[in-house]
């Protein structure tokens, strides 16, 4: 057999070897490399548009761990940095498709064990580590990872995230994208759990205060519970959370939901008791817009929101600020606004 026939054959069965694994490699600075076949490509689908990443869900970041190659290794940019990166990083998945921003590439999932996916010995046990003590996560014997369009992954993002042939792991209700050494986890992000139950409009706060309060509800408990129902933070942590972050004062306690016929738009008429804020004479109300369990907009308005002070929300998404002197409290029109078809409010001058 001649010289060259021998280079021929042995080139042969590396790249054999190669393609019949979907593993990765390190060069031992953090750099992986993941063989690729282009048997396997997910196509791109059909009459697909930057604005379609909406119909998928969406998921946001989770976390970053420093996947470290040995007791030297050190990351080459501080973890606080790439967590402020990856939260302004959107995520969409649609049943074929993956969205990184306004960047989109077909995907399919494959089951495998782990050691072919990493193929080196030391490679599979410094992730058996990460994955173990970063989030818990058992790789030992198989993993899932999503694999990208080839020629996607050769385009910004994707290549700043995924590994050399376009797959990364997801595996656990995470999907991790690698960047320079760490592995970041998005998770599918959880709409605002709100009971069904709801405010028919129009809502006059005035009126749901006075039947509804905690000293009067239970005379009119059929009204309380169907015209006005009220619902407790103490209920429900995760929107307690996301309206204190919003408004921050500390223990809200209670909300009425309101029917506003908007696509994907929840609106909350939150009530602080009066010891919430050193400026409120008593309960302090705001209208709160939530979409994808994030506040759209709020009205905030101290001026308008202190005691005393009452609104109706109107059939045609108006909301009209009163003062209430007691006798009459619809006298004096205080504000005006109008709550848009997207959950913000504009001021009706």
């Amino acid at each position: 057999m001649t010289q060259n026939t021998n280079i021929y054959l042995s080139v042969l069965l590396v790249i054999s070897s190669i393609f019949l694994s979907c593993g990765e490699a390190s060069d031992g600075n953090g750099s992986h490399k993941v063989a690729y076949s282009n048997a396997t490509n997910s196509k791109l689908p059909e009459n697909i548009t930057k604005n379609d990443n909406k119909k998928g869900a969406e998921w946001s970041f989770y976390s970053a761990y420093y996947q470290r190659a040995n007791e030297n290794d050190k990351p080459e940019i501080y973890e606080e940095e790439v967590v402020n990166k990856f939260k302004e990083v959107q995520v969409f998945l649609t049943k074929d498709s993956i969205w990184i921003d306004d960047n989109v590439s077909g995907y399919t999932i494959e089951t495998m064990d782990s050691k072919q996916y990493y193929v080196r010995d030391y490679v599979y046990e410094n992730y058996v580590d990460a994955f173990k003590n970063g989030y818990s996560i058992d790789i030992k014997n198989n993993l899932s990872c999503l694999r990208i369009n080839y020629e996607r992954y050769l385009q910004a993002p994707f290549f700043d995230y995924f590994k050399e042939g376009g797959s990364t792991v997801f595996i656990d209700s995470c999907l991790f994208l690698n960047y320079k050494g760490y592995l970041v986890c998005y998770k599918k992000k959880a709409n605002t759990p709100l009971d069904k139950r709801q405010c028919d409009l129009p809502f006059d706060l005035e009126k749901a205060d006075r039947l509804c309060q905690r000293d009067s509800r239970f005379g009119y408990p059929d009204l309380c519970a169907n015209e006005y129902p009220v619902f407790y933070f103490k209920d429900n942590k995760q929107l307690e959370a996301l309206v204190v972050n919003e408004t921050k004062l500390a223990n809200p306690d209670y909300y009425f939901n309101i029917k506003n016929n908007l696509d994907n738009i929840n609106t909350i008429v939150v009530v602080y008791p009066a010891e919430a804020s050193d400026e409120s004479y008593g309960d302090e109300r705001y209208i709160i817009n939530i979409k994808d369990n994030k506040v759209v907009s709020c009205i905030k308005d101290e001026d308008a929101l202190l005691n005393y002070k009452y609104f109706v929300i109107n059939k045609d998404l108006s909301i009209v600020f009163y003062e209430n002197n007691g006798l009459r409290p619809k006298e004096k029109i205080l504000k005006r606004y109008q709550m848009n078809t997207d959950g913000s409010f504009s001021l009706i001058k």
